[in-house]
C-alpha cells in the first residue's frame, strides 16, 4: 500500500541528548543509489549493513505508508612520547584496543547522516540516527540496557507511533535487525575494521595517515558498485587520517572519497569524546515511557 507522505517542516540545528554539549550537524542527504544481533552486526556491517540499510528500509517506510576536521587533540611525537619507530597500524591497532576497553561516547557524520552514541564500558549503550528518507528528515534512537531491557524512538511518521515516547520492546519479537542494528551493535563506529582496511599507515606528530580501502562497504565505506567501478583504484587508496590523543588513544578519524561524475569529493568523519572517562547512558523517565505496541514492532520488523 503506498499513501503520499505528509510534508515536514524542515528543523533548525540539531543538539544531541546522548552526548551534552556535543552538537550534531543537521543530518545530510541521503546519498543516491550509491544491523543484527550482538555479535553478528559487525559482519553485517562489513557487507555494507550499517546506516545505510536503515535509510533505505526507512524509505520503503515512508513511501509505502505502511507503518502502521582537525586531528582532534593530536599532540606531537615529542611530547606524548611515542617511540619513532612505533608503525601507524601498530598505532592504529592499540588505539582500537584501547576504544574496546572503555567507555566513551562519539558522533560520526556519513553519507547517509550523523549518528551520535554512548557506549558505556559495561556494555549499556544508546545511539541516535539523524537523515533523511525519500525526502523526508528523521531520527531514530535506541537503548540497550542490561537483562534484556531495550529502548526505542523515532520521528518517523506512523499510524500508532508516538515520536515523544521511549517505546520498551520486547526483543524475541523482533525478528529483523536492519533497524535495531543500529544500537544493537558493540562496535557503533566500525572501529575494528579500520585496521584491516588500511593500505599504507605513517605515525607522525600524534597523526596516522595512509591509504584506506572504501570497496568493503558499510558505513565507513561505499556501497555503491558504480561509484567504485568508477573510482578504481582510487577506491582502495583513500586518503585517511586518524588523530590520536596524548596518550595514543582514538579522537578522530577522517575519511576522504574522491570525486566521481557529479558527486564532489566528501570525508567521512568520527569524533570520539570521554575515552577513559564515566559516561552514562541516559536512562528514559518513567513518564517518557510506553510499552511497545503492534504499530512498532510492525515498524522494527518491516
Amino acid at each position: 500500500m503506498r499513501t503520499d507522505v505528509p510534508s515536514t517542516p524542515t528543523p533548525g540545528p540539531l543538539t544531541s541528548p546522548l552526548v551534552p554539549g556535543v552538537s550534531a550537524a543537521p543530518p545530510a542527504a541521503a546519498a543516491p543509489p550509491v544491523p543484527a544481533p550482538i555479535g553478528t552486526v559487525g559482519a553485517a556491517r562489513r557487507a555494507g549493513r550499517g546506516v545505510a540499510l536503515v535509510v533505505a528500509l526507512l524509505a520503503a517506510v515512508l513511501l509505502g505508508g505502511c507503518g502502521g576536521a582537525g586531528d582532534g587533540g593530536a599532540t606531537s611525537a615529542a611530547a606524548s612520547g611515542e617511540p619513532a619507530a612505533v608503525a601507524g597500524k601498530e598505532a592504529l591497532a592499540a588505539a582500537v584496543k584501547a576504544l574496546g576497553e572503555s567507555g566513551y561516547a562519539y558522533t560520526m557524520k556519513i553519507d547517509q547522516g550523523t549518528v551520535t552514541g554512548v557506549v558505556e564500558s559495561s556494555g549499556k549503550r544508546q545511539a541516535r540516527l539523524d537523515g533523511m528518507a525519500s525526502g523526508v528528515r528523521f531520527s531514530i534512537e535506541g537503548i540497550v540496557l542490561g537483562g534484556g531491557e531495550r529502548y526505542f524512538r523515532t520521528s518517523i511518521p506512523a499510524t500508532g507511533v508516538n515520536a515523544k515516547k521511549w517505546y520498551r520492546f520486547d526483543r524475541t519479537k523482533v525478528s529483523k535487525t536492519g533497524i535495531i542494528g543500529l544500537f544493537e551493535t558493540d562496535d557503533p563506529t566500525s572501529s575494528r575494521d579500520l585496521a584491516g582496511r588500511v593500505g599504507s599507515a605513517k605515525l607522525e606528530n600524534g597523526r596516522i595517515t595512509g591509504t584506506y580501502d572504501l570497496t568493503r562497504g558499510g558505513d565507513l565505506g561505499l556501497a555503491d558498485r558504480g561509484a567504485i567501478a568508477a573510482l578504481g583504484e582510487r577506491a582502495k587508496r583513500a586518503p585517511f587520517v586518524v588523530g590520536l590523543d596524548g596518550q595514543g588513544r582514538l579522537s578522530s578519524v577522517r575519511i576522504t572519497v574522491p570525486a566521481v561524475g557529479s558527486t564532489p569529493e566528501r570525508t567521512l568523519a568520527v569524533d570520539y569524546q570521554k575515552q577513559g572517562m564515566t559516561v552514562q547512558v541516559a536512562v528514559p523517565k518513567t513518564a517518557e515511557v510506553a510499552q511497545a505496541n503492534a504499530a512498532v514492532y510492525n515498524l522494527l520488523n518491516n
